[in-house]
């Protein structure tokens, strides 16, 4: 058995360390710089760096992490996917052993917390769709002065105004007799 068989058959599981640590012992193992690391599999510098040295905080989401930590794995010659099962685990088993702190003891928001999307309901977003149509009828109908309600309304076929003619004008006027 070679050294990267040695080395691949720790990282699916008959290694003690942490993920990280072997992720960073595999790279400088193979002599390959964090630099090349990045340019290859599209993962940035600092999220490499916490990887390796199991900053946590300084990560984004699992969601992110996951695929960032499998593909550096797979780069290496490991399987990705225990690696990223593995090093999930243990970013979950320390912040169940960190004491919580407020946002504002930390300093406001971390990068795993706007990482993620809000989410909205589909009642929510049904109301907010139907808010915004109502407002673009109502300002509409103020805009043109349409109506439209008015097909509620009774319609009387008369002239909108009657004139008479003055009678010195009606003597003017032939009648139909």
């Amino acid at each position: 058995m070679n050294k990267q068989e040695g080395t691949e058959q720790q990282a699916d599981g008959g290694r003690q360390g942490s993920v990280g640590v072997m992720l960073r012992q595999l790279r400088q193992e193979k002599g390959v710089s964090l630099r090349d690391v990045a340019e290859a599999t599209n993962i940035s510098t600092s999220n490499l760096v916490a990887i390796e040295h199991e900053q946590y905080a300084d990560l984004p989401s699992n969601t992110f992490v996951r695929g960032q930590v499998a593909i550096y794995a797979n780069f290496l010659g490991i399987d990705g996917a225990e690696a990223a099962r593995r090093f999930i685990a243990e970013r979950e088993s320390q912040e169940r052993s960190r004491p919580k702190k407020s946002a504002r003891e930390s300093g406001g928001m971390s990068a795993k917390k706007l990482a993620e999307p809000a989410q909205l309901s589909a009642a929510t977003l049904a109301g907010g769709v139907l808010l915004l149509i109502i407002l673009f009828i109502a300002g509409f109908s103020l805009y043109t002065g349409w109506n439209p309600l008015s097909f509620l309304m009774p319609h009387e076929q008369r002239p909108a105004a009657q004139i008479e003619a003055s009678p010195e004008i009606q003597q003017h006027i032939p009648t139909g007799n």
